[in-house]
Order: structure tokens, then sequence, then C-alpha cells
């Protein structure tokens, strides 16, 4: 099955689990509108709970904000093997463009 590029998609390759996600929907929102669970806490951006790597794709998400790049750096001061990667948060990490995110679950 190849990617269907008229789709928004994530895929967290964690699970091995992959939906069609709404524009301009989070990656946390798709996932619990499927019914498959994405670990999440405060869904506000600020507890760091549903933080990402996003593997590829990251050209379909919107730019991260300030309070979700407040908790990415604050992730990153924390755990500096996490400088190198590129990171979301899930609950804030809206898909924007056609094609498909790819992410592992942290």
């Amino acid at each position: 099955m190849g990617i269907n590029l008229s789709m928004h998609r994530a895929t967290n390759l964690s699970s091995i689990k992959s939906i069609d996600i709404s524009p301009e929907e989070t990656i946390c929102d798709g996932f619990d509108r499927n019914e498959l669970e994405l670990k999440h806490g405060c869904l506000a951006g600020s507890c760091g709970v549903c933080l990402i790597e996003v593997v590829s794709g990251t050209q379909f998400l919107a730019p991260a904000k300030t309070i979700e790049l407040d908790t990415l750096n604050r992730a990153k001061r924390n755990n500096p093997k996490l400088e190198k990667v590129s990171l979301r948060l899930a609950c804030k990490a809206k898909v924007i463009g056609l094609g498909e995110v790819q992410f592992k679950k942290l």
C-alpha cells in the first residue's frame, strides 16, 4: 500500500498505526477520533507527555507556536540526546500539507 498524496496521513511507527487526518487536525485529535491510543496529558502543550520524534514529513506540519517551542526546548535541555532529532508535541502538531507524517512516540 503506497502513500496517497491527496490525503493527510499520520503514522505512528512505534505502534505501526496509520490514520487519515483532517486538515488542521492535531495528531492527538486524529488518533483519538480513530480510537487509537496515543498517550497525552494536558493537551495544552505544556506537560510534554505527548512528545514525538518526527521521522519524516515535517514539511506537512504547521510551525510550532510559543508554548510548544518552550516545552520542546525544556525537553532538549533535560535530555541532550534529543537535540539532534525533530521533536513535536502530538497535541499541538497540526497536519497542514498533503502527504504523510511519520513519527515515533518518545
